[in-house]
């Protein structure tokens, strides 16, 4: 009866093992910020920031480099704040540009 019980919990973990590892598969599928990954923030103001969404695409010269985490709205202008893979290097004079990604209107900065 005992080597049944050890046996039954032994499954258990297993199983529940199985389940976190697919989970955060998953997570970091859909994009979820891994810990320790490394990478950094970049604020980019707009005139105008209508189509940017958060979790947008970040392309540089049509690679993905990050994604757009939050848009702060001002009088005049919005502020995108963008998170950036810890790879990439950019120039001090770099201009950012909302892009039609779609022609369904979805963009990209």
């Amino acid at each position: 009866m005992r080597g049944r019980t050890i046996a039954n919990v032994g499954m258990v973990a297993a199983f529940t093992a199985v389940c976190l590892a697919g989970i955060s598969f998953l997570a970091i599928g859909l994009g979820l910020e891994v810990p320790g990954k490394g990478g950094w923030r970049l604020n980019a103001d707009f005139l105008a920031a209508e189509g940017v969404v958060p979790e947008a695409d970040v392309a540089l010269n049509g690679v993905k480099v990050g994604r757009v985490v939050a848009i702060t709205g001002h009088p005049g202008s919005a502020t995108v704040t963008m998170a950036i893979n810890g790879d990439v290097r950019l120039r001090q004079d770099v201009k950012a540009m909302a892009r039609p990604k779609t022609q369904l209107g979805e963009k990209f900065v």
